[in-house]
């Protein structure tokens, strides 16, 4: 036989394949050779325990063609040698020209058949040109036919493998074992038929299938009194490569019994599923769904009072192995609650939904139950209550707007309650702003208040009046025929000792101290007010704390605190300076003073980050006794100083504190303290019973 020559490995064989030419170093047996097929001469070695051959690429073989199954055959060596076991393929396994059913034992040199591939088994060393040899009575190995498709577990092509013999062999009757069947090439020197009895024996052969089939023909086909039946030529076998295969066919889709489980929010909805109705929320219902197909459902939302509908679409799809799919249904919605309204007043709506902001929705709200929930989607709304009017003559009657608002329906405010009594028609709800805030506020010559300023006043005219020290006194007129809310913020225009002020907190937020104390030091000649001399004596404090000189910021501090405005902005400027000089203890003093009776919500505020400033990593206790003057035990240990007492520096935990006083019952508290925390403890002791 010619020398092969030598081939490209294909890609996936590279490193399970060994392919060797002449004088080059071979493979030791055991080991597994391609002597037809692609990958002709291609070698694999075999390894003592299982060898899988098949198509995918964790096989130890691997044979890359449509006509083998992922995983085709097992090759094992046993206790009798060798033993090739098909795996359930598409195609199935031959042994020296005979398929196989049952696990077979192998000899040396014997043929095995994959698809399109036949391999010998190789155990001894013997010629390289020996071993591609293929007898002639199993030449035609290298031909396949293809099957009829069928139900198949893989897409492996069909295959059938000519010839095909029944490969009986001998039975072990303890494993189920059979031998291969003969192989020409099995022993050495074994005699081969010669070409010329292949030829008679052949020929005979034909003869009686000729015979056989115009017997066949005769009885069947001509039989007497029937036409003869044109008959389709027979189809030439074709060679494997030479039918293309194509993707198998498309399945019908399956489909799967499935409950969808709808439930709606915030109200029940209809929900329609291929264009009928299914039910109203909540309820189950089974459907038949095709597993992974993308589905649509949808609900309808009924809001009758304002007479508007939503719909909401929700896609889903199932898994082969749900039985319950949970579907939420949302409307974008809030309520309505009319809650009280005068007898004889109509209730109208203008409603701007957020799904359409820009289209008005005129509404009037008929037959009203108070209290039940009106649902509405989310939006701009303005309601109106009107009364009837007469205008002129008295058949002549119109509707008079008395009640207006607007209001909003959104997720973080989804309800709006009307409560409006016939007393609340003759009032009208008012905010008042300034800047700066604090500016008495006075209607009619009446203080009703400071600024911001929230209140109810009477329909109709009234004369507003803002008055601040340091700024000019403010006026406005109001008048308000309806309750419909009122709403006004006032610059107020400072006073000249007012200007030299601001400019000073300018300069001081730019850090220029030496141009703030000059600006300061010209307030005390424009006739300031008690007011305006406190806060200049307040910023004095804080421009020589800037520049460092803490006692003058001090006695600035002590001036400031006598007027009660700046009370505790003084004592908070103290703080800051003991700070400074690093006087911890004294700095907590004044702070102490100012986180217990301020009420100005700004000055509560600095305090807090004085004290994050102070004490970063400690908190703070105050211990407080009505009576004052008792004992303090904290964790069992007496305190040298009686109440009130401050106690600083304290760590993260838990704390018993005792407070004793003759003639009075012992107190027993427990405080847990974080990091940085303020902690007062006022506590009212008992009087002992006579």
């Amino acid at each position: 036989m010619a020398e092969e020559e030598k081939k490209p490995e294909a890609p996936g064989l590279e490193d399970k394949t060994q392919v060797f030419g002449e004088g080059e170093r071979r493979l030791n047996p055991p080991y597994l050779v391609i002597v037809d097929g692609p990958h002709k001469g291609a070698r694999f070695p075999l390894q003592e325990g299982e060898n899988f051959i098949g198509r995918l690429e964790e096989c130890h073989i691997v044979l890359d063609d449509q006509s083998i199954s992922r995983k085709h055959s097992k090759l094992h060596l046993g206790d009798q040698g060798w033993v090739v076991e098909d795996l359930k393929s598409k195609n199935g396994t031959g042994v020296n020209g005979a398929l196989i059913a049952e696990p077979v034992v192998l000899g040396h040199k014997d043929l095995l058949r994959f698809g399109i591939y036949t391999l010998r088994l190789i155990t001894q060393e013997m010629d390289p040109k020996e071993e591609m040899d293929i007898p002639e009575e199993l030449g035609d190995l290298g031909t396949v036919l293809v099957a009829e498709p069928g139900e198949a577990g893989d897409d492996t092509a069909q295959l059938g493998l000519a010839p095909q013999h029944s490969g009986k062999g001998a039975e072990d009757e303890a494993g189920k074992m059979i031998t291969a069947p003969h192989s020409p090439l099995e022993e050495e020197g074994a005699k081969r038929i010669p070409k010329p009895r292949l030829w008679v024996l052949g020929g005979t052969a034909f003869a009686l299938l000729l015979v056989a089939g115009l017997y066949f023909y005769w009885q069947f086909v001509l039989a007497p009194g029937q036409e003869v039946k044109k008959t389709e030529p027979a189809r030439p076998r074709q060679e494997l490569h030479a039918i293309p295969l194509g993707p198998p066919e498309p399945q019908q889709p399956k489909t799967i019994p499935v409950f969808l489980d709808c439930v709606a929010n915030p109200f029940r909805a209809d929900v329609y599923f291929e264009t009928k109705k299914i039910g109203q929320t909540p309820f189950k219902v089974n459907v038949d769904l095709v597993p992974g197909k993308e589905y649509e459902i949808e609900a309808r939302f009924s809001m009758s009072e304002i007479q508007e509908q939503y719909t909401d679409r929700v896609s889903f799809s199932a898994k082969p192995d749900q039985s319950m799919l949970p579907i939420l249904f949302r409307a974008p919605a809030g309520i309505i609650k009319i809650a009280d309204v005068p007898r004889d007043a109509s209730i109208y709506l203008e409603a701007y939904f957020d799904y359409n902001k820009f289209l008005a929705r005129p509404v009037k709200l008929q037959n009203i139950v108070l209290n039940k929930p009106i649902y509405a989607p989310f939006g701009r709304y303005i309601l109106e209550l009107r009364r009837l009017k007469q205008v002129g003559d008295p058949s002549n009657l119109i509707e008079d707007i008395v009640y207006r608002r607007e209001f909003y329906l959104r997720e973080d405010q989804p309800v709006f309650v009307v409560d409006v009594t016939d007393t609340g028609l003759n009032q009208f709800p008012a905010v008042v702003r300034s800047e700066p805030a604090g500016a008495d506020v006075f209607i009619d010559g009446r203080k009703v208040g400071t600024t911001p300023f929230r209140g109810d006043l009477p329909v109709g005219k009234h004369r507003l009046t803002l008055r601040k020290e340091g700024y000019f006194e403010e006026t406005q007129e109001i008048e308000a025929d309806i309750n419909t809310p009122f709403k006004t913020e006032i610059t107020l225009r400072t006073s000249l000792a007012g200007e030299k002020l601001n400019l000073a907190k300018s300069f001081m937020r730019q850090k220029a101290y030496d141009s703030a104390l000059q600006t300061l030091s010209q307030v005390f000649n424009l006739v300031p007010t008690a007011g305006e001399t406190a806060e200049a004596r307040f910023l004095l404090g804080n421009v020589y704390l800037g520049l460092g000189e803490a006692v003058k910021a001090a006695g600035y501090f002590e001036q400031a605190k006598q007027d009660e405005r700046y009370k505790y902005w003084g004592q908070l400027g103290l703080a800051r300076v003991f700070a400074a000089q690093g006087r911890t203890a004294q700095a907590l003093v004044p702070l102490v003073d100012v986180l217990l009776n301020a009420q100005e919500e700004e000055a509560l505020k600095e305090g807090h980050n004085l004290l994050r400033e102070i004490s970063p990593l400690r908190s703070v206790v105050y211990i407080q006794s009505d009576p004052p003057g008792a004992e303090v035990y904290l964790n069992d240990k007496k305190l040298a100083q009686a109440t009130p007492v401050l106690l600083h520096e304290m760590g993260l935990g838990s704390y018993k504190i005792r407070l004793m006083k003759t003639g009075f019952q012992p107190l027993d508290l427990n405080i847990n303290l974080s990091v940085n925390e303020f902690n007062p403890v006022l506590a009212k002791l008992k009087s002992l019973p006579e």
